[in-house]
């Protein structure tokens, strides 16, 4: 397997995989590319592909998270709870974030 082709495949097991599953097989893509001397490149670009899928993902969780938040609210129920989790998913979307930058940070420095 050519890199090129290694690093697509990567890619396109982020997309097209579920949550679970793209994890599992883009290590197995990583790990057959790796036999044939992968530069750092391929494997910087995994895990900006797994960062940038789980930002992705936390954004999803946030907009749900409000949408419930307002559906609780139209019923009069309180929102402390729901609203804690929303505070927790936007840190945790913060810290996705950072990560992302600093594998950004290692793939242009290297």
């Amino acid at each position: 397997m050519r890199l090129g082709q290694c690093l697509a495949n990567v890619h396109s097991s982020f997309d097209c995989v579920g949550q679970y599953g793209a994890v599992g097989r883009a290590k197995s893509m990583l790990h057959r590319c790796r036999r044939i001397a992968v530069s750092p490149t391929v494997a910087g670009a995994a895990r900006l592909a797994q960062a940038d899928r789980h930002v992705a993902e936390c954004k999803g969780h946030i907009a749900r998270q409000k949408k419930l938040i307002r559906q609780i609210a139209q019923r009069g129920q309180p929102t402390v709870w729901a609203e804690d989790m929303l505070e927790a998913l936007q840190t945790r979307l913060r810290a996705f974030e950072r990560h992302r930058t600093l594998i950004v940070a290692r793939m242009d420095a290297g």
